[in-house]
């Protein structure tokens, strides 16, 4: 967060630390503090946890960067699954697949599992636009 890759707020400041990256995949561990029900405003975590699920996507963020040293924005999932809810306070481990790629866009799988191993979140086909001109709208100085 403090480099510009990562642009959030404190409420989806999830991504603890990255265990692994590289041209096929991207390994991190998340976790983030309860969040005040007041700050949670319309879409207070119940079953769903959509400030974690934040967290979880930003993976796509960081590899990019890594990989192509450019932002990249999520911009579509063809399937988002739930096994086990994700707690506030409770660390997990996300891993990336990536599925294609091309200067302007990747398209990843992305498993998450709790301390136990046990699976808690699959997304089916995370894409990411890909874009040096993003740079603008997240405040950092433009590559290309």
């Amino acid at each position: 967060y403090e480099n510009g890759t990562l642009f959030h707020g404190p409420s989806f400041q999830g991504v603890r630390r990255v265990l692994h990256v590289s041209k096929g995949e991207l390994r991190m561990e998340c976790m983030l503090p309860k969040i005040n029900e007041n700050v949670q405003g319309q879409f207070p975590v119940i079953t769903g946890n959509p400030f974690v699920y934040d967290a979880i996507v930003q993976g796509v963020l960081i590899w990019a960067q890594y990989v192509y040293h450019a932002p990249c924005l999520p911009s579509r999932v063809d399937k988002f699954e739930q096994f086990k809810a994700i707690p506030f306070d409770a660390p997990v481990i996300v891993d990336m697949q990536v599925v294609s790629q091309s200067e302007t866009s990747v398209v990843t799988n992305v498993s998450v599992q709790d301390h136990t191993g046990a699976g808690c979140v699959r997304v089916t086909n995370l894409e990411g636009t890909i874009s040096p001109f993003l740079n603008r709208y997240i405040g950092k100085k433009e590559t290309a």
